[in-house]
């Protein structure tokens, strides 16, 4: 069921996913199936935090070109930037300024788009959209799409439990693509040893 907030809905999902599984694909798809538009920001940097596993920035471009790429629903666009909240930003703020009329959704955990979008913020970027009642914002607990964190799939990673991770991936990919995803995630920590 489209959301009913106006002639065109543009989603908007910000999201390292490093690495990306089922949750965030549900979380698209429920975009996908509120709104007209909906583009994902998506970071390429590199993850590297102690006492973590590496998620190493090129492994995930090539898995996202590779492989999760062509599972998105048709009315998805993937953009890949340095910062995806500044891009959510950057992408209301041309709105603002170009006079758009459309309504705009920010999806995303319930505290991540608490603490990133608040309305104060937002009215400094973008104070006729707000005004005119044209942002909305649409948090979404794990609970109801898949319950995995990137915390949890780093842990399995670390863990060389690889049944649990490929099973915590998209539902569109194939068994060799889980596969595969696994192998090229597996050798980057190889390299960092």
């Amino acid at each position: 069921m489209r959301m009913q907030l106006g002639n065109t809905t543009i989603g908007l999902v910000p999201m390292s996913a490093k690495p990306f599984h089922q949750g965030h694909f549900m979380l698209i798809e429920r975009a996908a199936t509120e709104c007209n538009e909906v583009y994902v920001f998506v970071s390429l940097g590199d993850r590297k935090r102690s006492g973590e596993v590496p998620i190493v920035g090129s492994t995930m471009d090539m898995i996202w070109h590779r492989y999760l790429e062509g599972i998105m629903p048709h009315n998805v666009d993937v953009e890949y930037v340095k910062v995806p909240v500044r891009a959510v930003y950057e992408h209301l703020g041309e709105a603002e300024e170009s006079g758009s009329t459309s309504d705009f959704a920010i999806y995303g955990d319930p505290t991540d788009v608490e603490a990133n979008f608040p309305p104060a913020r937002l009215v400094k970027y973008c104070p006729r959209l707000i005004s005119a009642k044209k942002i909305t914002n649409i948090g979404v607990n794990r609970t109801s799409t898949f319950d995995v964190s990137g915390t949890r799939m780093r842990e399995m990673l670390a863990q060389n439990n690889k049944r649990g991770f490929t099973a915590a991936l998209p539902d569109p990919l194939s068994p060799k693509a889980r596969g595969e995803i696994w192998s090229a995630l597996q050798a980057d920590i190889v390299d960092q040893s």
